[in-house]
């Protein structure tokens, strides 16, 4: 994501007079899908659209009708060519789709500092922390290992959220490669994920817990009994496996 969405703002809107410009609506974009996350939106009304793009670009000299009509400009000039954002219906825009939100948002989470603790327990938000998280552990591994333990020893009344939360560390912590992982943490991510799998959060989030589990080393597996099974092609269901006959890709 971060390279698809530089390579469109910095190609398509490169200008030798204003060097800065493309930067800025990298800024406007980030900008505009926090502000549509934090209302729990897909999309937002061109007016609202348009006030945010003047935080980025304020007004400088010249009168206000000559501002409002630049502003107008510079949006009509944007949404179509940064290959983001699309218009759903008359006086709406929205992001071609809601991964470019949530990936643009957590970039204005890490370039503003922004405390994303108060995002934690909303379901709506965990997409945009899991991105957060691989937008930190790009630069900082061990905030990032960090960030995953103090997700992992959060405290909560409702055992259902702190299932959640302990299930979106564990997430959090699956997309930090290996040689990345702080091996405490690991250890805390299993300890929780155990608890997890037995709890009563939906049959999906508790499969997800266990395939976690897996990539993590799950400690309930062990090597004696499990059953040798031979070489070769498989395929899921159907024929029974034969290695006298070609088997099917």
């Amino acid at each position: 994501y971060r390279r698809i969405v530089v390579n469109l703002i910095c190609r398509r809107f490169h200008h030798l007079v204003d060097p800065d410009k493309a930067a800025r609506i990298d800024d406007y974009l980030k900008l505009l899908a926090f502000r549509m996350q934090e209302r729990n939106i897909r999309n937002i009304d061109l007016g609202e659209a348009k006030q945010l793009l003047k935080k980025i670009f304020p007004q400088g000299e010249g009168t206000p009708p000559q501002y409002n009509r630049k502003i107008d400009s510079l949006f009509e000039e944007i949404e179509p060519r940064c290959g983001l954002l699309k218009r759903p219906g008359e006086g709406e825009v929205e992001f071609l789709h809601l991964t470019f939100q949530e990936f643009l948002a957590a970039r204005h989470m890490l370039y503003m500092e922004l405390d994303y603790n108060q995002f934690l327990t909303k379901p709506w938000w965990e997409e945009t922390i899991l991105l957060y998280t691989g937008l930190v552990n790009r630069e900082w591994k061990d905030r990032a290992n960090r960030m995953v333990k103090d997700i992992l020893t959060l405290e909560h009344k409702d055992a259902r959220v702190l299932h959640r939360l302990w299930l979106l560390g564990a997430k959090a912590l699956r997309d930090i490669r290996a040689y990345k992982r702080d091996s405490k943490v690991s250890h805390l991510a299993i300890e929780k994920l155990l608890t997890v799998i037995p709890s009563e959060l939906p049959l999906t989030d508790r499969f997800e817990a266990v395939e976690i589990l897996g990539l993590l080393d799950d400690p309930r597996i062990k090597e004696n009994p499990m059953v040798k099974v031979a070489a070769g092609e498989f395929i899921m269901g159907g024929e029974e496996y034969d290695d006298e006959k070609p088997m099917h890709k």
